[in-house]
């Protein structure tokens, strides 16, 4: 074989590469789509087979070497698999439902939609729970709740944005919370972390980001009480990007953020206190 006819084999098998490639992403992406499309129906086997197609046709297209890019799809089919496996028998077993729960509302692996508390399958869920978990029914009730802010880390308009923030969240979840009255109370300890100047320069993002960019923390300390007695306890903090060329945006960006963060980190933590 001559150097020409090596050279042009090289290249065809380069561009055959390029176009697998080329071709699995876009299959890769249009099946993720579906996928989320379909688990946020509650459909999950159909979403796991979804993205398992793809895994199938592609597998023996890429050489050993490039499988690694099948990885994300395979990591996405276990998670919809697990989901359709723990919806079986939601309905009436606690640790079935309380692993789909937490599934669902968790954010982790970016391919993979998440629910948030508003969502309709965390109703469906929080209410089977209620009635096959005697911890979940004590805990998940309408408790009147009074969400409050401690310290002097913010202004009075902040705080009170943090806490409207806050209160979202738990009445999603089925409490009856409020930022003026209630029996119980979640109190939001906060304080301000250290602020990061200069926080692109010797990173990845150091193009990217503006001369003005800082990375601020708010600390908050939840700690929900009902008189003398602590329920539960969470961390809400939050680190982020913000620029220090306009006041206090990187700590009201924080505030905007945190509430995010209530219902995951909640349900979270009561599964790992309560559970059996």
């Amino acid at each position: 074989m001559n150097k020409f006819v090596r050279a042009a084999l090289v290249v065809l098998s380069t561009c055959a590469l390029a176009s697998t490639s080329e071709e699995l992403e876009a299959a890769s992406n249009l099946a993720l789509a579906n996928a989320r499309n379909l688990s946020a129906e509650g459909n999950y086997a159909a979403a796991a087979a979804a993205v398992k197609q793809v895994l199938a046709t592609f597998q023996s297209k890429l050489p050993a070497d490039e499988r690694y890019k099948l990885d994300s799809l395979a990591t996405a089919s276990a998670i919809y698999e697990a989901r359709a496996e723990a919806a079986k028998g939601a309905a009436t077993n606690a640790v079935q439902a309380r692993a789909l729960l937490t599934s669902l509302i968790q954010p982790g692996f970016y391919a993979i939609e998440f629910a948030t508390p508003v969502d309709k399958r965390v109703a469906v869920l929080l209410g089977q729970l209620r009635k096959i978990d005697p911890r979940a029914t004590k805990f998940f009730a309408p408790r009147p709740v009074r969400v409050v802010v401690t310290g002097d880390a913010l202004s009075g308009s902040e705080a009170d944005a943090l806490v409207e923030g806050v209160v979202g969240p738990l009445r999603a979840l089925g409490f009856v919370a409020s930022a003026r009255e209630g029996t119980e109370t979640l109190t939001l300890a906060v304080k301000l972390g250290d602020v990061v100047k200069d926080v692109g320069k010797g990173s990845l993002l150091g193009g990217a980001l503006p001369a003005s960019s800082v990375s601020c923390e708010l600390k908050v300390d939840a700690t929900w009480t009902e008189g003398e007695t602590q329920l539960i306890r969470i961390d809400l903090s939050k680190r982020g990007i913000g620029f220090s060329d306009v006041p206090d945006q990187c700590v009201r960006a924080r505030i905007k953020e945190i509430p995010e963060l209530v219902a995951p980190r909640l349900v979270k933590r009561w599964d790992s206190d309560y559970a059996p």
